[in-house]
């Protein structure tokens, strides 16, 4: 495993967000949602394409926190921008299930 300073994880933006809207990305390669994550006053709603259709219905996202980075470069996915990248972990079906906080924290919070 490669090691970082300090300084390198500094840069790195992750927020928590509330997923406000939830549909089905019918032009992706593999099978994905387009999200728009409100992250407060601040930063704003940023959209981005999410691999989760095995564990999620859209419907079951609204109103989720979840962590995104939110300073990476917008990245063409098809036909949208990916304006931010929600994280997740595999799990044992190699699905992926999102990196959520276990209690409310407000839009925007950065992760320390």
């Amino acid at each position: 495993m490669q090691q970082i300073e300090w300084n390198d994880f500094l840069k790195v933006e992750l927020r928590v967000g509330k997923i406000i809207q939830a549909e089905v990305f019918e032009k992706a390669r593999n099978p994905a949602y387009i999200l728009h994550v409100d992250f407060g006053e601040e930063i704003g709603v940023k959209k981005s394409s999410a691999q989760i259709t095995q564990l999620y219905q859209p419907e079951n996202l609204i109103g989720k926190l979840v962590v995104a980075v939110i300073n990476f470069p917008k990245k063409q996915i098809g036909p949208i921008q990916s304006e931010c990248l929600v994280t997740g972990f595999h799990n044992q079906d190699g699905h992926v299930a999102l990196c959520v906080p276990d209690l409310d924290v407000p839009l925007g919070t950065k992760l320390l």
